[in-house]
């Protein structure tokens, strides 16, 4: 997985007229868009979670996916086969050692995702075998214009210092406010959602983070 820096678009919908017409706007000029899927148990609320649909979708930017679901194991096989990185949580799942062995054999990238309150050292067991973490900034999961929860840029300045080589991916309220003092904690990808979406020029909004972060 690459360590270069990357503002990636999230699409947090309920249908997937919604996720296609996102998926539209930011293959303008976004390399990689986010899916965020929600179960309505892990995170609520409930959210568009079909991935055949996918193929429907005209020339998409790479899709990673970032799966807010009780055991993602039960639907892992469905997102390899249409998306190129899936972010799994390790809060969700007591079978992460077959998920990695899964993903191992495959083509499809693979990092683990932390709540916000989920300690580092539980990565510990899977660090050697991944290479990307994706830190969540919001107390809540699965909901757009969340606030951003400033006690994350103390666990990206610790897991930085821990693993020196891995790809940290933060996810939360990342915004132009804020996007500079992350990338210097250690952030190697921002997951922005509506920050850009939510503008009435999303690609203005998109190129001025990039600009922000030296992109």
């Amino acid at each position: 997985m690459s360590s270069e820096r990357a503002i990636i678009p999230s699409i947090l919908a309920c249908d997937f007229n919604e996720v296609r017409e996102k998926i539209a706007i930011a293959r303008a000029f976004a390399p990689w868009v986010q899916l965020d899927i929600a179960d309505g148990s892990f995170a609520s609320p409930e959210t568009w979670n079909s991935p055949e649909n996918l193929t429907e979708c005209e020339q998409p930017p790479q899709c990673e996916v970032h799966l807010m679901v009780e055991h993602p194991e039960a639907v892992l096989k469905e997102w390899m086969d249409v998306v190129q990185r899936i972010y799994v949580h390790i809060e969700a799942t007591e079978e992460m050692e077959k998920i990695i062995s899964q993903v191992a054999v495959s083509t499809v990238e693979f990092g683990i995702a932390l709540s916000l309150d989920t300690p580092i050292a539980t990565l510990k067991p899977y660090i050697d075998r991944i290479s990307a973490i994706q830190l969540m900034s919001i107390a809540s999961l699965g909901s757009y214009g969340s606030p951003f929860d400033e006690r994350v840029y103390e666990k990206i300045k610790i897991l930085r210092a821990q693993y020196p080589s891995v790809t940290i991916s933060i996810d939360g309220g990342v915004s132009t406010k804020n996007a500079k003092r992350l990338v210097d904690a250690g952030v190697t990808h921002l997951v922005v959602g509506s920050a850009i979406f939510s503008e009435a020029d999303p690609r203005a909004e998109f190129e001025e983070l990039c600009a922000i972060v030296g992109i």
